[in-house]
């Protein structure tokens, strides 16, 4: 025996907003949301990085920590279509997902200074000009072979020149509005299209 329909509403597509789902996979769903007070995003690399609060009783009082944690996202492939809807007026308005990002913490405040690709490669290029400057007689020279098409392929790939192409590109800061606020408000109701709007104003 099939389901009796008790109601029947249209539904529209809205794309005016490019939605992203944020998940805190290591976040207990008891707690209370993260008060996010920064936000960075990299649009070529699909990377974010929210700055927020620690809780109150995350630390020792005596204890000098940060007064930030900071928080990476890392894609997470879709295996079907998301979106989140607004119903209004018997229309349901459906404004699609674009990505999902699953935020981890990152420890990179904690850790020591200096330690980035670029102190690496510094540090290569001084130990191989000492050895070039200690050699006053035989050097040693290295012939290095025309880098084939294959194993280009193969660098350009590789975690390493990732990481390296994503450090390049700079950080774009996004402007962050608490829940509630009149911004966000005004966001939320740009998920209702225009024309649904107009059709209140009309009285139809």
């Amino acid at each position: 025996m099939e389901d009796q329909v008790i109601r029947e509403i249209d539904v529209q597509i809205c794309s005016e907003l490019e939605l992203f789902l944020l998940q805190f996979s290591l976040k207990p769903v008891y707690d209370d949301p993260s008060d996010i007070k920064f936000a960075r995003f990299k649009p070529s690399n699909k990377k974010l990085e929210l700055d927020a609060t620690y809780p109150i009783d995350a630390f020792d009082s005596s204890t000098d920590v940060p007064t930030l944690q900071t928080f990476n996202s890392s894609v997470i492939a879709q295996g079907t279509c998301l979106g989140a809807g607004v119903i209004k007026n018997n229309v349901m308005y459906l404004t699609p997902v674009k990505n999902v990002f699953q935020m981890r913490p990152s420890f990179k405040n904690l850790q020591p200074k200096g330690e980035t690709y670029e102190a690496l490669d510094d540090e290569q290029g001084l130990e191989a000009g000492d050895m070039e400057a200690d050699g006053d007689g035989l050097q040693q020279v290295q012939l290095k072979r025309k880098e084939s098409e294959r194993a280009m392929s193969a660098r350009v790939q590789s975690y390493t020149y990732m990481q390296k192409q994503e450090a390049l590109e700079a950080w774009k800061k996004l402007k962050v509005f608490s829940i509630g606020s009149d911004e966000s408000e005004e966001i939320f109701k740009r998920m209702v299209s225009e024309e649904e709007n107009n059709s209140e104003h009309d009285g139809t």
